[in-house]
């Protein structure tokens, strides 16, 4: 028995004790360093690989002419290597306007798990050897089914590209994958009908069809849900109801159709709610009122019905809208208000002011003993003069004497 203990002891120790050692080395001599490990060629020639490939480096991130031999490769702008191992394992060149394809060669990075290339103008297709965040590029083909032998992957963001074909099955059998994000391609076919332990699904904007897999329900750590302008049709699964922590669910845009689940109302957590844009008939659930969370919730273009008990619904959509209405209204006429004093300060406060009371003394003063000059025009009431009144300088009108006499 201790031989056995001694035995498998020993090989752990020294895998120890060189992970501790590595790092002091390659930091106290980088000539020793470069030397030691150099022999691995794998890394090095893949990565020499990849920088010939990129036709246009405009800020000379990858291109540059420190990537050669004179510099371990392990201190090239955007690579990071493992400390114990001294291998490849994360590649950042992402924003870097870089212009080419992706070379194969990258698959012989065995140890790389985060891959960032995201807003750049790469083209062609996705190696079959990889699985990265490609979004904002010009990248095109078909998702390669490949990409569930990276059984690491947390995070596919490959959106905002140009990608054709279907969605491979071969994903949902990615274990750790939380994130993936494939919103704005030319993708069609159905939605794969499991995932492992995602907490993020982005497919919106793309040409699938088919209806959302119920097992989507089993997802108790989904947050959002994008499926939005696609061409998905049937019913919306009651199961979603099950997904406990959802916060945005958006579906509009497709052919669903039949009525909403009632166990939509179990997501106490959502924030948005969106299937406008749909073929959804029957009631509106009565329950989705009481979400306290819920902010946005659009139900439009579809033929849904309303009733009495859906007036709480009803009324947490109306009043912050009128709410809304009346306080622009309100500023409206404040604006008006203040730009008509602007133009003419003195005639909103004469509005303002009680009916004057003039005697005939002040009239017969005011138009210089009713002269013609000062005549304004007739009516049936008799003659109308103007006149002004000192101090104050106000202009004002007159009837003809005769009223004042009687």
């Amino acid at each position: 028995m201790s031989i056995g203990i001694y035995q498998s002891f020993v090989p752990c120790a020294v895998v120890f004790i060189l992970c501790i050692l590595m790092p002091l080395l390659h930091n106290a001599s980088p000539t020793t360093t470069t030397t030691m490990f150099r022999g691995n060629e794998t890394d090095r020639l893949a990565l020499l690989t990849i920088k010939a490939k990129m036709t246009d480096d405009p800020m000379l991130q990858v291109t540059t002419s420190s990537l050669n031999d004179s510099l371990y490769f392990c201190q090239w702008h955007g690579v990071s290597c493992g400390h114990c191992h001294q291998r490849v394992t994360v590649l950042n060149s992402q924003s870097c306007n870089l212009v080419g394809s992706i070379s194969p060669f990258i698959g012989n990075l065995s140890f790389l798990r985060p891959i960032y290339l995201s807003n750049n103008n790469l083209y062609g297709g996705i190696p079959h050897e990889i699985g990265l965040l490609l979004s904002n590029n010009l990248l095109e083909q078909q998702i390669p089914a490949s990409l569930s032998h990276c059984s690491n992957l947390r995070v596919v963001d490959i959106g905002y590209n140009k990608l054709i074909g279907k969605i491979p099955v071969e994903v949902g059998s990615l274990s750790k994958l939380v994130r993936l994000h494939i919103l704005f391609n030319n993708l069609t076919g159905a939605i794969p009908p499991s995932f492992g332990n995602l907490s993020a699904l982005r497919m919106g904007n793309n040409i699938l069809e088919g209806s959302i897999p119920s097992s989507l329900g089993q997802l108790t750590s989904l947050t959002h849900v994008v499926l939005r302008g696609n061409e998905l049709s049937g019913e919306i699964p009651s199961s979603l109801g099950s997904c406990s922590s959802l916060e945005h669910l958006l579906l509009d845009y497709n052919s669903f159709e039949g009525a909403i689940p009632g166990s939509l109302s179990y997501l106490k957590g959502v924030e948005a709610l969106d299937r406008s844009h749909n073929n959804l008939s029957g009631e509106i659930p009565k329950d989705l009122g009481s979400i306290r969370l819920l902010r946005n919730l659009n139900l439009s273009f579809n033929d849904l019905k309303g009733k009495e008990k859906t007036s709480l619904l009803v009324l947490k959509l109306i009043i912050p809208t009128a709410c809304g209405v009346i306080g622009i209204v309100f500023l409206l006429l404040g604006w008006l208000v203040k730009k008509r004093k602007q133009c003419h300060p003195s005639s909103v406060f004469d509005l303002m002011q009680p009916y004057l009371t003039i005697s005939y003394g002040q009239l017969l003063k005011a138009t210089d003993g009713f002269r013609s000059e000062n005549l304004i025009g007739t009516g049936s009431f008799g003659l109308v003069y103007k006149g002004i009144l000192d101090p104050s300088k106000i202009a004002i009108t007159g009837r003809s004497i005769r009223e004042f006499l009687g």
